[in-house]
């Protein structure tokens, strides 16, 4: 973990440019719907437009673009209204009638990480604790689980987005790796441990930094 540690604070320090990528990069999606949907969500995550008045319910937003091109994109952004379940993971999750409450709660943990981040910048040592109030985060929205469907898309694009904001690379989930996720994320959310979920979060960002660095490196090579 020491190494990874090094690694996230040289990265972040000297960091030239992130490479845009979309999960549309990394995997393919039999639904023609949903692949376009994910590329306006990432074009929306990179672009300066998502900086205009940045809160929680900018993953509205999110879910939003996510749904943009699918036949019925009304579905988009909207609240769910009825009871959800976190497939293949035994979690209890927020009842409808109080996601917006969550929400609101939870705004405030995103202003306070969204400060946290201008200081990251400012003196990169706090880092680490960025990192990790990032990742309570994301557990929180799924446990909140505001929509139907595709949470753990919006969700880690807004996730994302909060990385790219102190110079750290998107984090993406591979389907190999779906069954120590969920593992982690029930012990984080159903126990209250985030020991597993941190570690596979840390482990994640080192990868994505390397992945960066060798792609970065190839393109200018290749100019």
């Amino acid at each position: 973990m020491e190494n990874i540690y090094d690694l996230i604070i040289e990265y972040g320090q000297n960091c030239q440019k992130n490479i845009t990528l979309d999960e549309n990069n990394l995997e393919h999606h039999a639904n023609p719907y949903e692949e376009a949907g994910i590329k306006e969500m990432y074009k929306y995550v990179y672009s300066d437009d998502i900086n205009y008045r940045f809160d929680i319910y900018t993953l509205l937003e999110l879910h939003r673009k996510l749904y943009s091109k699918v036949p019925y994109p009304e579905v988009g952004g909207m609240i769910r209204n009825a009871t959800a379940h976190f497939n293949e993971v035994a979690i209890d999750l927020v009842p409808h009638y109080e996601i917006r409450n969550f929400l609101k709660e939870l705004d405030y943990e995103v202003q306070d990480i969204v400060k946290l981040g201008e200081d990251v910048l400012n003196d990169y040592r706090l880092i680490f604790e960025y990192i990790d109030r990032c990742i309570k985060l994301k557990c929180k929205l799924i446990y909140v689980h505001p929509f139907a469907d595709g949470n753990k898309r919006s969700v880690r694009g807004f996730i994302n987005k909060l990385l790219l904001n102190v110079n750290l690379p998107s984090v993406y989930i591979y389907e190999d790796e779906q069954v120590l996720y969920k593992e982690a994320l029930k012990e984080a959310i159903g126990d209250n441990d985030y020991t597993k979920i941190t570690n596979f979060y840390y482990y994640k960002i080192g990868e994505a930094i390397k992945e960066n660095e060798a792609t970065f490196h190839q393109k200018t090579l290749i100019k």
